[in-house]
């Protein structure tokens, strides 16, 4: 039985990956902490079949070698799992550029991440601190990351 907040990951091509569960469907997430985009961010393909609770509204454009994408950003209707912690309605951003969830820095701002890489666990624990109470621009944007 694992405590809460530990669970397992994998680390294929350097970038740790987890399951988490949107409603009842698991998949695979990235966790990402360079990634300033959005917290939760979603495959096209995978939002199609979501239920959304708000309309998707246009928060910025990426560019690639062959084309300008539009990113979008809308609350979903169901709750998004990641260990033990469970996220309400959270804000999507759609389209990922791969095909899996990416976790970043918006959600994962909110912990302490532990890395046990010779187990391949990871221990999770929410910080005390809210996103409205930090003391610098770097303590906003760095989460607590400690590997073993």
């Amino acid at each position: 039985m694992f405590q809460r907040g530990h669970f397992g990951f994998e680390n294929p091509h350097v970038v740790p990956v987890v399951e988490i569960s949107i409603g009842n469907s698991r998949m695979r997430a990235h966790i990402d902490s360079g990634n300033m985009v959005g917290g939760f961010i979603l495959p096209a393909a995978l939002v199609d079949k979501l239920t959304l609770a708000s309309q998707p509204i246009t928060v910025g454009r990426a560019r690639t070698v062959s084309n300008e994408v539009e990113i979008k950003q809308a609350r979903l209707s169901d709750k998004i799992k990641l260990g033990t912690f469970e996220f309400n309605q959270p804000t999507i951003t759609f389209p990922a550029i791969a095909d899996e969830v990416n976790i970043g820095l918006k959600i994962l701002r909110e912990f302490s991440l532990t890395f046990d890489q010779k187990n391949q666990r990871l221990k999770l624990d929410r910080t005390s601190r809210s996103s409205k109470s930090f003391t610098s621009t770097r303590d906003a944007i760095s989460p607590a990351l400690r590997f073993s």
